[in-house]
């Protein structure tokens, strides 16, 4: 995953035709989205990046709460 690049529209057109990625859409408040936006925009990243990279981190963060909760006492 590249963490700083500038906005490539191929590289969306090939994520998009890729049998290896998958569309997920959710509604978030507007100002919240604007303000994401903007951030990937100054930061030269896409929100295709981010969310991958927030994704992943959440699953990561849930298998150590099931660790801690599934071990015996």
């Amino acid at each position: 995953m590249t963490t700083r690049h500038s906005y490539k529209n191929s590289e969306m057109v090939d994520k998009r035709r890729s049998p290896d990625f998958s569309q997920i859409t959710g509604y978030v408040p507007k100002s919240l989205a604007t303000e994401f936006r903007v951030a990937c925009t100054r930061l030269e990243i896409s929100q295709s990046d981010v969310m991958e990279k927030l994704i992943t981190q959440w699953l990561q963060d849930l298998e150590i709460k099931k660790d801690v909760h599934d071990k015996p006492r």
